[in-house]
Parts: structure tokens; sequence; C-alpha cells
């Protein structure tokens, strides 16, 4: 476990212990106790969040890609930009770069 997962875990930990009354030590030794590793119930509850997650990941993908309207209008304005104006070290020209922001 590296350092920042040490700390997002201690974290986590003291915000239940505040808001619920117990950390994850706690938590774990009831996961144990109830066998909740091998709950079928629980790999349902799982499976559930997990398609939850892939669905509102979908969604998001969805509203960030762009259209095919979109790309060819992209396209067009690239190729209209030219050859790339590159500066000695190969980098582009501050103008250029602009422009192609734009797009």
């Amino acid at each position: 476990m590296n350092l920042v997962s040490t700390v997002e875990t201690a974290k986590t930990s003291d915000a239940m212990q505040d808001k619920f009354g117990f950390d994850l030590s706690h938590l774990m030794t009831g996961v144990k106790h109830f066998d909740l590793e091998n709950s079928e119930e629980m790999a349902k509850f799982a499976q559930l969040i997990q398609m939850q997650q892939q669905t509102e990941m979908k969604k998001i993908l969805e509203l960030i890609t762009p259209n095919q309207e979109d790309r060819n209008s992209m396209t067009v304005e690239a190729i209209n930009l030219g050859k790339p104006e590159l500066k000695a070290d190969e980098t582009m020209t501050f103008d250029y770069f602009i422009e192609t922001c734009k797009i």
C-alpha cells in the first residue's frame, strides 16, 4: 500500500468513526464474522454497483464525445490551418498553437 492510499484509508476510517461510531478495522471484523466475502447477496450487490458505475461512465463518455458532424467540422478546420508552423526546436509557433486550440 502506498502512502497516498494509506492516507486516504486513514481519512475514510476517521470519517466513518466520526459519523457512525466505528472504523474500518471494526468493519473488516464484521465482514469476517458474518462471512460477507462469500455472501451471495453481497456478490449480487457488488455486481449491481459495478453495473451502475459502468452505466454512469458510459453516459459521461457519450456527453464528452463529439458527434460525427462536429468531428467532420473540426477536421475541415484543421485542414484549413495548413501545414504546422514550427519553430527551430520543432514546437508549434504560438499563433499556430492558439489556432489549433480554438478547434
